[in-house]
């Protein structure tokens, strides 16, 4: 978290995926979800294109084709290789 705080993107996205995780130990689905959102604040593509799979498929928000198209778009602006296929 300390590099998080210090404005990395790669850091945050990684406690996104942390507090993704499937072990309910380490899952928290508000702390993922304030993650990614930091994580493509802070210009991260990959976080983009992360989050528009998940209102893709519904998961840790509400099932959204709108909102998948939002931030598939945010993905592609931002360089993500994958996303403007």
């Amino acid at each position: 978290e300390k590099a998080a705080d210090t404005g990395s993107a790669a850091a945050m996205y990684d406690l996104f995926q942390l507090y993704n995780l499937d072990d309910p130990k380490l899952a928290d689905p508000d702390k993922a979800l304030h993650w990614i959102h930091e994580a493509i604040d802070h210009g991260s593509a990959e976080a983009a294109f992360r989050l528009a799979l998940l209102y893709r498929d519904g998961k840790l928000v509400p099932k959204d084709e709108a909102q998948m198209r939002v931030w598939l778009q945010r993905a592609v602006d931002s360089g993500h290789a994958y996303s403007g296929k």
